[in-house]
């Protein structure tokens, strides 16, 4: 069953999320931060591929970040 959020807005705003960091962060930080691939990170970032409620609620607290901000338009900026 497909998430019912928009894949790629999702995806945009965990790149942004990742690049407001300071430093900054890569793919495979938050690849191993997961214990995922960083291919996994880029299908995700890309709208590519599915992120299930239990990963994005990981994703939100490795990026520092409210998991709903992931998830709306106005997103992470």
């Amino acid at each position: 069953m497909d998430a019912p959020w928009d894949h790629r807005l999702v995806g945009e705003n965990i790149r942004r999320a990742r690049l407001a960091r300071t430093p900054p962060r890569g793919q495979r930080w938050l690849a191993d931060r997961l214990g995922v691939s960083q291919p996994t990170i880029s299908r995700w970032e890309q709208g590519r591929a599915d992120i299930s409620v239990r990963n994005l609620d990981v994703i939100a607290r490795a990026l520092d970040v409210d998991a709903k901000d992931l998830l709306n338009d106005g997103g992470v900026r």
